[in-house]
Order: structure tokens, then C-alpha cells, then sequence
């Protein structure tokens, strides 16, 4: 989300998020309605729940969610639930479409984003490692 901006501009739209804590359990998105912001979860694990209530699947750190609703103003097609406590960055709706209107350059990289299921994605906590048994 933010290559789009030169140095300066990424420092101007990181300014503009809060970080949030979620306790385990938390639903980030709820299916049907529409996002309250868009979020970047930093640290922590979240689960995909389907329309079924079943598990779809986990999402990766560093990740924006919530912008396709943002940028449509259409309801949540999945519920994001956290399964641990997680750490968040928020960017309010009110000021998402803030930021839109002043780089509408943004939406298209939002949308090439969103298009791109490989998205490289980042944590600022490294994995665990996995001890091959012997």
C-alpha cells in the first residue's frame, strides 16, 4: 500500500493510522457489513471464516484488510476473527477516504494489489522455527 508514495508521502500516510490491540477472539471484519477501517495487522495470528461459519484459512502479517470494502462502500464478503492477541495499525474510514481524495492514485494501486494474491507480505516477528525430529 505504501509504494505508491515517495519517502515523505509514506511518512505523512503512516501518520495517519493508530495502532490497535486485539484480544484473541475479536472479530477485525464481520461478513456482511461493512469495514470500519482498513486494517494492517503487525503481529498476532487471524483466521478467514466463510459465509458457513467454517474456516477458510489464515491470513498473513502485513496485509491490508478491509479495502475492498472501503473502496466499494459494500458489506465484507468474510469475517477476520483473531485467533491470538494481535497488534493492528488502523486507518479510519473517515480518513481512508481522505486519503483517497487527496491521491486518487492510491485506488488503483489498491486494486492492482488486491489482484495480486502473492503480495509479498512482512512480520515483524520472525517465524518459529520447526525442529526436524530425530
Amino acid at each position: 500500500m505504501f509504494s505508491s508514495f515517495n519517502n515523505g508521502g509514506r511518512s505523512e500516510v503512516a501518520a495517519l493510522f493508530e495502532v490497535r490491540r486485539a484480544n484473541q477472539g475479536t472479530v477485525i471484519l464481520e461478513a456482511g457489513k461493512r469495514a470500519d477501517g482498513l486494517y494492517i495487522p503487525m503481529i498476532g495470528e487471524l483466521a478467514v471464516i466463510g459465509p458457513d461459519g467454517e474456516e477458510i484459512g489464515s491470513l498473513k502479517l502485513g496485509r491490508a484488510l478491509g479495502r475492498h470494502s472501503m473502496l466499494t462502500q459494500s458489506p465484507s464478503p468474510m469475517t477476520v476473527r483473531a485467533t491470538s492477541d494481535v497488534l493492528l495499525l488502523r486507518l479510519s474510514a473517515r480518513r481512508f477516504q481522505e486519503l483517497v481524495a487527496a491521491h486518487p492514485h492510491m485506488v488503483a494501486h489498491l486494486e492492482e494489489l488486491a489482484r495480486r494474491p502473492s503480495t509479498p507480505t512482512f512480520s515483524l516477528v520472525p517465524e518459529p522455527r520447526r525442529h526436524s525430529g530425530a
